[in-house]
């Protein structure tokens, strides 16, 4: 793959947006594995099944996206963050409010998933769409790596976070900390996620005219591949 490509502003803007979306959701897995687990107690087998929501409602995404109207593409990636940061915030709020519930961290959840799967789908279909095609299966397995990438960052910073201010037997000021912290790195990826999809793509190279058949006089047509001029015999007949 040309590094090149990777220097399109297009580009660029994009794997930075999914840089900071991955970073967000790899933490909020870990943190809430240790909310669970050592804060309240609960088996693994509870803190991966209350996840559920987020998974499901990331799916779905995907599938809404696809429908909606083509004119709606340019604003999605942003609108997902702007869920993603809405969900990130109300979880902190609840927690450092000491009102979360267990079926309010779901429907908060639910926010999350459908913030995350929008940002994820339509950046995605916007960078294989900003490449020539021949680049495509290499703008993918970058975009794969890139997500890979933001997840280690994500879970070293995010998670530090949530094991430094950890206090108490629930660490739930510790998930909310983290959380309100989240919210700020998926708003901040807003910036990158409506520049990369405000940023103009070039347009594919037009044919040339040597790549069509040009008519010439007596029904002849010359080109590449395509007949040929008339013989110097026949031209004598």
């Amino acid at each position: 793959m040309q590094i090149a490509v990777l220097g399109r502003p297009a580009v660029a803007w994009g794997l930075a947006a999914m840089l900071a979306s991955t970073g967000t959701y790899f933490a909020l897995l870990f943190t809430v594995a240790q909310y669970e687990q050592v804060g309240l107690g609960r088996s693994a087998v509870v803190s991966g099944l209350i996840l559920i929501p987020w998974v499901t409602a990331f799916g779905v995404a995907g599938q809404i996206t696809r429908r909606l109207p083509a004119r709606h593409s340019a604003v999605l990636p942003a609108a997902g963050f702007l869920l993603l940061t809405a969900a990130y915030a109300a979880i902190g709020a609840a927690l450092l409010g000491g009102v979360l519930t267990e079926g309010l961290l779901a429907a908060l959840f639910v926010a999350g998933g459908l913030g995350l799967g929008t940002a994820f789908t339509t950046l995605l279909g916007h960078l294989t769409s900003a490449v020539p095609a021949r680049h495509v299966p290499d703008i993918s397995g970058v975009f794969t790596t890139t997500g890979q990438i933001g997840g280690s960052i994500g879970v070293a910073g995010f998670g530090s976070l949530y094991l430094a201010t950890a206090s108490g037997a629930s660490g739930g000021r510790a998930f909310g900390v983290t959380a309100l912290a989240l919210a700020g790195a998926a708003l901040l990826g807003i910036v990158p996620a409506w520049l990369a999809t405000r940023t103009a793509v070039p347009a594919p190279a037009a044919p040339t005219l040597a790549a069509h058949p040009q008519p010439r006089a007596g029904g002849q047509e010359v080109a590449a591949g395509w007949g040929h001029a008339p013989s110097r015999a026949a031209s004598r007949s």
